[in-house]
């Protein structure tokens, strides 16, 4: 998990420490596309991809949670894409911000515009619906939502963060519920 500078500081749990929860646990996950939106052909294409993500236990085949997770090209982070102009004077049009280097050394114009090539992102936006179903079942198997949030590292990021990531080892692991 770790803490995304300028969030409020409330840990956020990483797919890697969701795969560790389930590891720990002994859940592994069973996903399916329960619902999804494909137009190759639209302009820009469109995708949609809504997710389930079932953790079943190893030791005997039972459910014991699910998450839903969903992605699609209209969010920012797809449907835009940054682009880049190194001369020193603004170039034409609108929306051109100035950028500097942290350290001074360089700086650049750049402005958001539609990504035309959103085709290329089909399998992205699909890998990305499948990781918040998982951290979602994560979050309910280790009934941590008071501990952690999630999603907050997919936030458009507007400047350089780093993700400060904490490794966590759990001392035990929860006694079976044969019950179940």
């Amino acid at each position: 998990y770790g803490v995304i500078p300028g969030t409020g500081g409330k840990n956020v749990l990483l797919k890697p420490g969701a795969e560790k929860l389930c590891e720990v646990y002994g859940y592994a996950p069973h996903v399916e596309i329960i619902e999804q939106v494909q137009q190759w052909t639209a302009t820009p294409p469109f995708f949609h991809y809504l997710v389930r993500a079932a953790l079943v236990r190893k030791s005997n085949g039972v459910t014991v949670a699910e998450g839903v997770g969903s992605c699609n090209s209209m969010e920012s982070k797809y449907r835009y894409r940054l682009e880049k102009d190194w001369h020193n004077t603004q170039p034409a049009g609108e929306g051109w911000i100035k950028k500097t280097s942290n350290d001074q050394k360089k700086s650049w114009w750049q402005r958001r515009v539609v990504n035309k090539d959103t085709a290329d992102l089909a399998n992205t936006i699909l890998k990305m619906a499948k990781k918040r179903a998982h951290v979602d079942a994560a979050l309910a198997i280790g009934r941590c939502s008071d501990l952690f949030t999630q999603d907050v590292e997919d936030l458009p990021d507007h400047g350089h963060h780093e993700t400060r990531r904490t490794e966590h080892k759990p001392q035990t692991a929860p006694a079976e519920n044969h019950d179940a």
